[in-house]
């Protein structure tokens, strides 16, 4: 069973290539898999570490753009691991 963040990711996604939204622009934006790179965000809370899992990507006008995955999105992901 695929998880509802996979299927919604499946939607946006052209082939090779994913779909931002440009918070500059105020519209979508497509960047090629190539030019994304995937983060985890760390942090530590009253309950323990939480991770948040993004994918980071530059428009071609230089605005830095990042998506909120969920982890079983995240991992199917082919883009290159950066460091947060």
């Amino acid at each position: 069973m695929e998880c509802g963040g996979c299927f919604k990711l499946k939607r946006e996604r052209e082939k090779g290539s994913m779909k931002f939204y440009n918070v500059k622009k105020r519209e979508a934006v497509t960047v090629a898999d190539g030019d994304c790179r995937k983060v985890v965000y760390k942090r530590k809370t009253s309950k323990g570490i939480q991770e948040r899992y993004a994918v980071r990507a530059q428009d071609n006008d230089g605005t830095n753009l990042t998506k909120f995955l969920n982890k079983a999105a995240f991992e199917k992901l082919g883009c290159p691991v950066a460091k947060a």
